[in-house]
């Protein structure tokens, strides 16, 4: 019987949150994909299969824990995963909560969804949030834009073409916004939410600077020591090229509606910063290994290899 549950131990806000909730002494049932994988606190962290068309199975190995910290998503549709499977998944999850008596969920969801968006992610995330308020169980729902820290997939990744390509394209003029927050900072408020009373909250979670994805590219360059040259090219051509490098790093580097999303100032918040931590800072502290190896997507959730 553990005292929380997270999904997602072993990805990457999952596992930075669960090592958080170790180190504070908790005990943690972590649901995965994979329990083949090395468990990092044996005795502290119980790995778990998801088993999404077993409720009941679901909330037994929930029983007794107090608080669920759901990080369980998808970036984007692969094969017989559909955005719209990862909505009944998602409600499956809280379903499973509700029956094993969990006092609080804290759920992570992203900035401006809307059940109107044109993009499916968006779309996607406003039905789960919907599920999780009709479900009765007292919450919180933190909107993070996009991550960055240790093992991130985008500004990891960014700093790795950087790295390694003469040029850098930006999709358009380059002025639409992000607003980053560090994975560290989201893990510590991820746990202060699952610590408050029974009151609801919807909270955007964010970082304290805002840039624009073509000063964003000039920091990453400059931190990283590049010299790629920056090149605006229209969107469709900047899409393209992601495809024709996609077989390269055996990955989806992106998809057009994430293209379409950024462009359209979806990772920008008009709330008050949640997180401290300087990505200017970070990426000073750590320019000698940010981008220094290639973080793959499909490696990390579908374990494919990226070789």
């Amino acid at each position: 019987m553990a005292d929380t549950v997270v999904t997602g131990p072993l990805s990457f806000t999952g596992k930075y949150l669960t090592k958080l909730l170790i180190e504070s002494g908790k005990t943690v049932v972590g649901f995965t994909n994979d329990i083949s994988r090395e468990n990092p606190s044996p005795g502290r962290l119980d790995l778990v299969c998801f088993s999404f068309d077993d409720v009941d199975a679901m909330a037994s190995a929930m029983r007794g824990a107090q608080t669920f910290y759901n990080t369980y998503w998808i970036r984007y549709p692969r094969g017989e995963m559909t955005y719209e499977r990862a909505v009944e998944n998602s409600i499956a999850l809280f379903t499973a909560a509700k029956l094993a008596g969990v006092q609080r969920i804290v759920h992570t969801s992203i900035a401006n969804p809307s059940f109107d968006s044109p993009f499916g992610y968006y779309r996607g995330k406003a039905n789960v949030e919907l599920a999780l308020k009709d479900s009765g169980v007292p919450h919180s729902i933190l909107r993070p834009t996009v991550f960055f820290g240790k093992e991130d997939i985008l500004i990891n990744n960014m700093a790795w073409l950087a790295r390694h390509s003469p040029l850098f394209l930006v999709a358009g003029d380059g002025n639409y916004k992000i607003q980053p927050i560090a994975v560290d900072d989201y893990a510590a408020l991820m746990n202060e939410h699952g610590e408050r009373d029974n009151a609801s909250i919807v909270i955007d979670a964010v970082g304290p600077e805002t840039y624009s994805f073509l000063e964003l590219v000039q920091l990453i360059r400059k931190k990283v020591g590049s010299r790629a040259r920056i090149v605006r090219v229209p969107p469709r051509i900047f899409y393209v090229a992601s495809l024709l490098m996609s077989p390269l790093v055996r990955d989806t580097i992106v998809t057009w509606d994430e293209v379409r999303g950024l462009m359209a100032n979806m990772l920008v918040s008009n709330e008050p910063p949640m997180g401290r931590t300087s990505l200017k800072a970070w990426l000073s502290d750590n320019a000698g290994t940010v981008g220094a190896e290639y973080h793959s997507e499909r490696a990390r959730h579908y374990g494919e290899s990226k070789s």
